[in-house]
């Protein structure tokens, strides 16, 4: 029976990132490599639990799920623009409640991704 070979984290981070990239093929990459495709796959959703800390995503567009529920109520004109919103992450959920500054909000965006 063959041992088990200790990947360095930069080889598991470069190849979960290479998988998670759309129309990458996770098996022929694995094959390219000498590996389990199961491995990949692993190293891919360890990657996306954030166990190989800050994914790098270079200049590549970072997607967020959103989704809009409508309050029953309809906006005032008068009122003041208050709202929720909520960014769930992969160790938590981050809510932004009431009047929201743009800026404020672009950063917080910019730091998460």
């Amino acid at each position: 029976m063959r041992g088990s070979r200790n990947h360095p984290i930069e080889l598991k981070r470069r190849l979960a990132e290479a998988a998670c990239v759309p129309g990458v093929s996770v098996s022929k990459l694995a094959l390219e490599h000498g590996l389990n495709v199961n491995m990949v796959f692993r190293w891919r959703r360890m990657l996306r639990a954030g166990q190989f800390g800050v994914p790098h995503v270079g200049d590549a567009p970072v997607l967020f799920p959103v989704v809009v529920r409508g309050s029953g109520v309809e906006a005032s004109s008068e009122a003041s623009p208050t709202g929720v919103i909520r960014l769930q992450l992969a160790k938590g959920q981050v809510s932004i409640e009431g009047r929201v500054d743009p800026d404020v909000l672009r950063m917080v965006v910019q730091c998460l991704s």
